[in-house]
C-alpha cells in the first residue's frame, strides 16, 4: 500500500505536481500525462530515487522497472536466476521458450521488454512500479501483459502502478490517473 499526503514533486524550484492519493493492493493504476509532466519522476520518488516533499508512506516491498532497463548481457535465461522455476510460468505465458538461449543483444525491443517484465514479476514484492513496460511490444503482447498485470494484482494481491502512453481497451479495468494542471488526479 502507498499513501501520499500533501505530496509535492519538484525539479529544482519548479513544481511538477501535487497529489493526495492512496494506492491499494489488488489494483492496477495507470498514470498518464504529457511528456515532462513527472510520471517517471513519481515512480522514482516512490522507489526512493527522487526527492519529494510531503508525506509518503509505503507498506511492503517495491520493485521498480524503469523505461530504460538493463538486462544481463548473456542469454535471456540468465535474467531469471535464481528463480527459473517461477519464471517458467511467465516464459510459457509469453511463449518465449525459444529465446532463452539467445543473447539479449539479438532480441527485439518487445522481446527485451518481456524478459525484463518476467525478471521483475518473479521477484518477491508487494508493489510493482512499471515505466512504459509495453512501449515496444506489438498489440497482442501488450494485451497479454496487461492481462497478466491484472491477474497479479487481483490473484496475488499486488499493487501495480503503470506509466503508459498506449491506452487501449486492455486497460479498461485499471484505475486511471492523470497529471493535469500540476495535479495527479
Amino acid at each position: 500500500m502507498i499513501q501520499c499526503h500533501d505530496f509535492r514533486l519538484k525539479i529544482k524550484d519548479e513544481l511538477l505536481f501535487t497529489c493526495d492519493l492512496n494506492f491499494k493492493k489488488g489494483f492496477v493504476y495507470v498514470i498518464k500525462g504529457e511528456n515532462g509532466s513527472g510520471k517517471t519522476s513519481f515512480l522514482r520518488a516512490l522507489k526512493g530515487l527522487f526527492m519529494y516533499e510531503g508525506q509518503l508512506e509505503i507498506k511492503g516491498t517495491v520493485i521498480y522497472q524503469p523505461q530504460h532497463f538493463h538486462l544481463f548481457q548473456k542469454h535471456a535465461k540468465d535474467n531469471f536466476f535464481p528463480d527459473m522455476q517461477r519464471a517458467d510460468r511467465f516464459i510459457r505465458y509469453f511463449g518465449i521458450e525459444d529465446l532463452l538461449d539467445k543473447s539479449v543483444n539479438v532480441l527485439s525491443g518487445g522481446e527485451r521488454q518481456k524478459v525484463a517484465l518476467i525478471r521483475s514479476v518473479i521477484q518477491d514484492y508487494d508493489i510493482l512500479l512499471l515505466d512504459e513496460p509495453c512501449s515496444q511490444m506489438d498489440i497482442k503482447s501488450m494485451e497479454m501483459t496487461h492481462a497478466l498485470l491484472f491477474e497479479l494484482a487481483q490473484i496475488e494481491n499486488k499493487c501495480i502502478l503503470l506509466v503508459s502512453h498506449q491506452l487501449d481497451a486492455s486497460l479498461d479495468h485499471a484505475i486511471p490517473l492523470e497529471i493535469k494542471d500540476k495535479q495527479l488526479i
